[in-house]
């Protein structure tokens, strides 16, 4: 095999870079994610204390806690884990968007004969949130520009729609899945904050804790069914000559 022109070299390695700094917010998002869930758990089933029906028991062996400071304790962690876990989604979004900027300014490239986009679906490392491998693998490759006539038509029925129709009932359940369960925790952990004597307005001081929780959840719930709907249905009906980088939280095809 010929090596590829120094222009081409010169972009895989860049192309590396940027893909290295997309797998790095991957890795903090999957993480943080993880994290929120592990106490979402904890919060949601707390394990009482059978000698002290009052007070909860903590994981790992550690001491037991009453519920006037468990479920505040709880209320904070999760907050902290799922605005965090919010910037990291958002955080991974800015760095897909350069991803996406330099290779859309470079159209052309194609090192070692692969196009750069596909370059960037190998190298990045998966995430927890793409569900669009199984519909892409029925969809095939063969791109809408490539075909004509009754083939056109074929590929159509047989490949696009089917695939489409698999893709978006998938897709809903994992997107209300991954950002559902922080809302439901939280939620469940706020309703339990007692008013305890010296704080009887306690659950009140935290509703505008609540309020930025939501607000985060939303805005990237909503953000991602956007690249969803405006990214990759369309990429799955036309197939892959107009292959658009895949969103930053969907796992690799090869995964």
């Amino acid at each position: 095999m010929q090596d590829e022109p120094a222009a081409d070299k010169g972009i895989l390695d860049v192309l590396k870079l940027l893909t290295e700094a997309v797998s790095t917010q991957s890795t903090i998002t999957n993480r943080t994610w993880l994290g929120l869930l592990t106490v979402a758990a904890v919060g949601i089933f707390p394990a009482k204390n059978q000698q002290v029906p009052s007070q909860i028991t903590l994981p790992f062996g550690l001491a037991s806690v009453g519920t006037e400071s468990f479920y505040p304790i709880m209320f904070l962690m999760l907050a902290v884990l799922t605005i965090a876990f919010c910037a990291a989604v958002a955080q991974q979004v800015h760095a897909q968007d350069e991803v996406q900027a330099f290779i859309e300014s470079n159209p052309s490239c194609r090192p070692y004969n692969i196009a750069a986009r596909k370059w960037f679906d190998i190298l990045r490392l998966p995430s927890l949130n793409r569900v669009s491998s199984v519909p892409q693998y029925i969809r095939g490759k063969k791109s809408l520009t490539q075909v004509r006539g009754g083939e056109k038509l074929a590929v159509v029925v047989f490949r696009a729609l089917p695939s489409i129709a698999i893709y978006i009932p998938m897709k809903l359940m994992f997107t209300l899945i991954y950002y559902g369960v922080p809302a439901v925790a939280i939620w469940n952990v706020y309703k339990k904050v007692p008013r305890v004597p010296n704080l009887p307005s306690l659950p009140y001081v935290f509703l505008p804790i609540s309020g930025l929780v939501v607000i985060s959840l939303a805005t990237v719930f909503f953000m991602d069914l956007r690249i969803a709907v405006t990214k990759i249905i369309p990429h799955i009906f036309r197939g892959e000559s107009n292959n658009p980088i895949n969103h930053p939280q969907e796992v690799s095809p090869t995964t």
